[in-house]
């Protein structure tokens, strides 16, 4: 379970644009790849998310960085999102609807024959696999590098794995 906020910049504006940042919570600043940031809530598991004050906290980093992605993620009950932000204003947001689902083999793997299918289309006689979730349509939508995925977002907010550049709060 994590939530966190992803923008683009150079670094010495993601840290002053981080620095800028008022939160009633404690926040952490790390590099998911070149200029490419999260910011992320400290928070322990049994913490419900903010999703009013990390929206507004997108909202404000994305007047300074010109777009920041807002991402929510429990694995517990399947809450996959994502809420964009362009100037300060919200942009566009990602959800189930959003998602592409790929039908299963017989050995249980995704198929590559078929195109995927967004979550109204499933058919109740197959079983699918999530193939691109929320999270990952708004990343794209962000125009982040390739090689920050919804599994890097968790490496980092979830596990903390990555180096801190700033904290706050």
């Amino acid at each position: 379970m994590y939530e966190g906020i992803v923008f683009r910049s150079p670094e010495a504006a993601a840290v002053d644009a981080f620095r800028g940042l008022s939160a009633p919570f404690r926040l952490r600043l790390v590099r998911l790849a070149d200029g490419t940031f999260g910011v992320y809530r400290v928070a322990a598991r049994s913490d419900r998310f903010d999703v009013e004050a990390l929206t507004s906290l997108a909202a404000t980093l994305s007047e300074s960085t010109s777009a920041a992605l807002a991402v929510f993620y429990d694995n517990g009950s399947g809450v996959r999102a994502a809420t964009l932000f362009r100037g300060g204003t919200r942009s566009a947001e990602f959800a189930e609807d959003d998602e592409w689902w790929a039908p299963l083999d017989d050995d249980g793997e995704p198929r590559r024959d078929v195109p995927p299918v967004s979550a109204t289309d499933l058919d109740a006689a197959e079983e699918y696999e999530c193939v691109r979730d929320a999270i990952e349509v708004g990343l794209a939508a962000l125009e982040v590098p390739i090689v920050v995925t919804r599994g890097t977002l968790k490496d980092a907010f979830c596990y903390e794995t990555l180096p801190v550049l700033a904290e706050a709060g």
